[in-house]
């Protein structure tokens, strides 16, 4: 059976667990650096099935 691992919260530090702002730059409590990537999940199933369509539009032209 396949282990699950949750993903990281991007609302808190990795190092201390302590709420940080998706502005942050860094931990104001333990100092540690945040990936300011954090808050980027990607494009949307929605915004990627609209690319699609788009896409595929152009192509039948």
């Amino acid at each position: 059976m396949p282990t699950l691992t949750p993903k990281p919260d991007p609302s808190r530090c990795p190092k201390c667990r302590e709420r940080v702002t998706p502005f942050a730059a860094g931990c104001a409590i333990c100092g540690a650096d945040l990936d300011p990537t954090r808050w980027d999940v990607g494009p949307s199933l929605t915004q990627r099935a609209g690319s699609l369509v788009s896409a595929l539009r152009w192509w039948q032209r």
